[in-house]
């Protein structure tokens, strides 16, 4: 607007034509720009393509569900870099030659892998698009979006930095190709209406050095407040003033609450600050504590200790309860059944034969049974003897066996549960004794001179599970007896049971859910119903057993409640109680099971280092998940923490590898190196424990501190709760001559359940029982496919 009557000159525009979003589409008017574009363009192009090959676009968790059509509506929270900091931005770039545009996306990009744990991924920037002269005094908008892709590896923030200006320098290179041309290239055909293309987060530099009002003579100018929107999931717009920063973060209403913005902009803050203090921190590593004080006032960073029988062992109790109950019913499978008396008397009888034989104090006893009166008899006898139980599948092949059992030292002792077929072992200095011929055997007075104790204590070791090992070697885990009691006595997970549960015996004896399943009812004068394999497969069979025996209580893998719900999901209204463990649970299963289950249905976590259980997370009524069902928090008398690679603590809204703490902890591996990866001390709240690395990645969920899981930080990978290292897999696979190489892959479409593919390069004459042997009743869950490499 003029408001002077001063008269007014224009220079001749040199390149004349319509107003667009990018300049290339206002060069046609002039045929010697347009050559020039026509030669550059396929070259940029192609840049690209390259460039942006694999890529994927940064994202954020979401606090709401996304779309199908994002609409734009849009609300803001402002932010501030003060003084103090944009002095020592300023300082930074002047040593190490940069702009701020570049110092301000390498923290944003930073902040963007600690929320997210990302490596690789796109944050757009918009630019100006005036790189020429015939542009300079032409009125219009030719701003055109640019994908910085941006990979975060080992980088310390300086190296970061250096990358980014790395980026930026070829993306600016570049910038004649219009956004919407090279999203046609790359996504041809597609059309996704519920985000933006290639870019969802856009970062924003701008050079103004005075915000304040506009100055016009003879007139007054107000600011006008103008409705916020964005056609992406975020915009941060800061803007340069003579000593600060300033601007704001633009983001859909759609996908996010203000509170959560409000939290990433403090965790951006942080970075930058603690990036430019000390350059040379890693990211990965760079200390983040805006907010832990957050996690202690609620109580997150305090263990829930709760008076347990913590001097007692697993003998104690189960005799306590024999003396309350004797003629109540302790156990029973298909065809018998145990009373307390019974149970105690048979047990006492297993341990004096076990006596007899004067094995050291924690000696392993092997176990291959299936779910069986017989079996839970075999366990409290060895338990009396103050031996340790080794529990084998009888479905687990004899491959497997024989290699956990070759790692025993001194004397094989296995017992045989009834009806099962000797296997094939080629192992010296092994005895197999069927469990009834134990129990029939007259038993003598046990040796005066025995150096074996009689009894066992809270730290007796009470069993060993083997997991899979990265090395092809399975990994024993050791219990003992007081990581069983603090779950199943006076906590979190035992007080929601109701009295003498009636819980169900689902699954295999050599998965820890087992010890839960187990112990829950005999230590609290309940009863344990051993339902064997073709029923617990059978849901229609399943149900009836429920309501025949009142089952109040069952522990499943998601995989089972999926299969039950969409069988037989009356199943599901008999009981008081359902924890779901050993993978992710579904989201829209565990809303369907929560509106059928009376009592109240717990995502529960955990692995067998930390004794079956870690954290649990009760599903509320009517209740949405975004970003999967959370896993809670930690169970009494444990301790659960998200922490960085050099084990600091995180604050909430930011990735890291979930550590375990409390009285579960396993006394650690069978083979005693395994432990110094996994076993570590570490520091909460100003005290040094004893913890676990479970090597998955999880946070802290904002608004509520809840533990939210989101997968494996390695290659291992769950198939129907049991955890499976596909290093192992590969292992076996490469073990045969024929077999000159083989990668093993872990995939999942829509909601099927997940499988591993074994790509070989020659066939060897039958894989499938390699792949079976490699982990415990997952073979199902695997495919072969000779793979077309060379060399």
């Amino acid at each position: 607007m003029m408001t002077t009557s001063y008269p007014m000159s224009f220079t001749t525009l040199s390149l004349m034509g319509g107003l667009s979003t990018s300049c290339a589409r206002s060069w046609p008017s002039s045929t010697r720009l347009l050559d020039e574009v026509n030669t550059h363009s396929s070259a940029q192009l192609e840049y690209w393509k390259q460039e942006l090959e694999g890529s994927s676009p940064a994202e954020l968790l979401t606090d709401r569900p996304r779309p199908k059509v994002l609409t734009g509506e849009a609300s803001a929270v402002p932010f501030t870099i003060e003084a103090e900091l944009y002095q020592s931005l300023q300082a930074f770039c002047k040593t190490h030659q940069m702009t701020p545009f570049v110092v301000l996306l390498a923290a944003f990009r930073a902040t963007h892998y600690r929320l997210t744990g990302a490596e690789d991924a796109c944050i757009g920037t918009p630019i100006a698009n005036r790189n020429r002269p015939e542009l300079e005094n032409m009125i219009g908008f030719f701003v055109n979006t640019q994908c910085m892709r941006i990979t975060v590896e080992d980088d310390t923030f300086e190296g970061l930095t250096q990358k980014v200006r790395s980026t930026a320098t070829a993306a600016f290179a570049n910038q004649d190709v219009p956004f919407e041309r090279i999203v046609s290239t790359l996504l041809a055909g597609s059309r996704d209406t519920s985000r933006n293309p290639l870019v969802q987060l856009l970062l924003a530099v701008h050079s103004q050095k005075d915000m304040g009002r506009i100055q016009l003579e003879g007139m007054q100018a107000e600011p006008i407040g103008l409705s916020v929107t964005t056609r992406f999931d975020i915009e941060f717009h800061l803007f340069q003033e003579s000593d600060r920063l300033s601007g704001g973060m633009a983001f859909s209403t759609q996908l996010f609450e203000a509170d959560t913005i409000t939290h990433l902009l403090a965790v951006f803050r942080e970075t930058l600050r603690r990036g430019l203090e000390d350059p040379q921190t890693p990211i990965a590593t760079m200390q983040l504590t805006d907010g832990l004080g957050e996690l202690r006032t609620k109580g997150h960073l305090q263990i829930d200790r709760t008076e347990y029988p913590r001097e007692s062992s697993v003998v104690d109790i189960f005799r306590e309860q024999v003396a309350a109950f004797p003629d109540a019913i302790a156990v029973k499978d298909s065809s018998s059944q145990l009373t307390y008396a019974e149970l105690d008397r048979q047990s006492d009888q297993l341990a004096a034969w076990l006596q007899q034989r004067r094995l050291p104090a924690e000696s392993l006893v092997a176990v291959l049974s299936p779910r069986c009166c017989q079996t839970i008899t075999a366990f409290l006898g060895i338990l009396k003897a103050n031996l340790a139980y080794l529990p084998f599948d009888v479905n687990v092949p004899t491959a497997r066996t024989e290699a956990i059992l070759s790692t025993l030292v001194g004397p094989r002792l296995v017992f045989l549960g009834p009806d099962v077929c000797p296997p094939a072992l080629e192992l010296s200095d092994l005895e197999m004794v069927r469990i009834g011929d134990a129990l029939a055997h007259p038993c003598q007075d046990i040796p005066s001179d025995t150096n074996t104790p009689l009894w066992p204590s809270a730290t007796s070791l009470a069993y060993v599970l083997f997991t899979s090992g990265s090395t092809g070697k399975p990994k024993g885990v050791m219990i003992e007896s007081q990581a069983i009691i603090r779950l199943v006595k006076q906590s979190n997970v035992a007080n929601v049971l109701p009295p003498a549960p009636c819980v169900a015996h689902l699954s295999s004896i050599t998965f820890d859910i087992s010890a839960w399943e187990i112990y829950a009812p005999l230590l609290n004068g309940g009863t344990l119903v051993c339902i064997d394999y073709p029923t617990a497969l059978n849901s229609e069979a399943l149900a009836f057993v429920f309501a025949r025996e009142r089952i109040c209580a069952a522990m499943l893998p998601p995989a089972l409640v999926k299969q039950y719900l969409a069988d037989t999901p009356g199943a599901f209204r008999l009981l008081d109680v359902l924890f779901v463990a050993g993978d992710r649970f579904d989201s829209q299963d565990a809303i369907d099971a929560q509106a059928l289950v009376k009592g109240g249905v717990y995502n529960s976590y955990g692995q067998t280092e930390n004794s079956v259980l870690s954290t649990i997370y009760k599903i509320l009524e009517n209740e949405q998940f975004v970003n999967g069902v959370p896993i809670g928090h930690a169970v009494s008398n444990s301790g659960a923490y998200i922490m960085d690679p050099r084990q600091q603590l995180v604050p909430p809204g930011v990735m890291g590898e979930l550590v375990v703490t409390g009285d579960g902890l396993a006394r650690g591996y069978t083979d005693p190196a395994l432990d110094k990866d996994r076993f570590i001390d570490v520091i909460i709240d100003g005290q040094e424990v004893r913890a676990y690395r479970t090597g998955d990645r999880a946070r802290y969920r904002p608004k509520d501190c809840q533990i939210e899981f989101f997968g494996r930080m390695d290659r291992q990978i769950k198939i129907r709760g049991h955890r499976i290292e596909l290093a192992e897999v590969e292992h076996a696979i490469l073990g045969q001559e024929s077999v000159r190489d083989a990668a093993v892959v872990a995939t999942k479409q829509d909601d099927e359940e997940l499988e591993m593919i074994a790509f070989h390069a020659k066939p060897p004459p039958d894989l499938a029982p390699l792949v079976h042997g490699a982990g415990p009743d997952c073979g199902a869950g695997a495919t072969t496919c000779q793979s077309q490499w060379e060399g």
